[in-house]
């Protein structure tokens, strides 16, 4: 082996051992929630009202109301999970400026259909939420 070849060998196997430092950060990074996609309700499935639905695409869990929000999800512990939802400006009332909002949530998975939910600041207050379907009648994926 030349030095010219060594030297190409040693730069690939430092990339190498970078990549495999840097991995659980990228991994950390993006977490995704490990639920099906479709629909869930706080409330019953069959005739539930906007408000009680929450709907995953398998990327962001988004209600009647925060179609165009976006979720970054950081992984907290076996089953639990940060949602940072951030939304782009919308205006609320007519005369109302418009501005871009942020929230936290967390995120308990109890099973692949079902988690409980709870906005920042109403840590006594979880939302239970159970699976429905991909496509409840009278009501779109939002």
């Amino acid at each position: 082996m030349n030095s010219s070849s060594s030297r190409t060998f040693n730069k690939s196997k430092r990339r190498f051992a970078l990549l495999l430092v840097l991995l659980p950060v990228v991994l950390h990074a993006q977490a995704v929630l490990p639920l099906r996609v479709g629909f869930y309700s706080s409330n019953n499935c069959k005739d539930p009202p906007n408000a009680a639905l929450l709907h995953f695409d398998g990327r962001n869990l988004n209600g009647a109301h925060s179609a165009f929000c976006r979720d970054k999800v950081t992984r907290l512990g076996t089953h639990a999970y940060r949602l940072e939802e951030s939304c782009p400006a919308e205006q609320q009332a007519k005369s109302a400026a418009a501005y871009p909002i942020s929230s936290l949530r967390r995120l308990t998975a109890i099973s692949a259909t079902s988690f409980s939910l709870v906005d920042n600041g109403n840590e006594n207050l979880p939302m239970r939420y159970r699976f429905c379907g991909i496509a409840l009648d009278g009501h779109s994926s939002f």
